[in-house]
């Protein structure tokens, strides 16, 4: 069962991302904020991770940075979730630049979510 760590600080996509994701059969683990979110991921080794941008204590791209940048963590497939506004698709090219597999903007349709995380599988 691959195991999927969600760090976002809204707990109602949490709940969302929840009730989707775990029937699909993934074992779900989550953080509410960037330190929480690093703690649980070298805790758990999840299989991918769900990365908010806009998250507090340690931000999305702060934490996608040191998720990268660090042996034992580069390997995890990271897909960005967020609402921030990306006009000209800059948000997008700088957090796949620093090693994001894949971005989603939302609102985002929840097959999409379950698709993307297959394929990084």
């Amino acid at each position: 069962m691959a195991r999927i760590l969600s760090i976002e600080d809204d707990p109602d996509i949490q709940r969302l991302i929840g009730a989707t994701l775990f029937p699909e059969g993934y074992e779900m683990h989550y953080a509410f904020n960037g330190q929480e979110g690093f703690e649980k991921v070298l805790l758990v080794d999840p299989d991918v991770i769900l990365l908010d941008m806009m998250i507090p204590i340690l931000s999305g791209i702060d934490l996608l940075k040191r998720l990268k940048g660090r042996k034992e963590t580069q390997r995890i497939p990271v897909i960005v979730l967020t609402a921030f506004g990306d006009e000209g698709g800059m948000l997008q090219k700088s957090v796949m630049a620093l090693g994001a597999d894949d971005y989603l903007r939302k609102p985002v349709m929840i097959d999409e979510v379950i698709a993307r995380v297959k394929q990084v599988l």
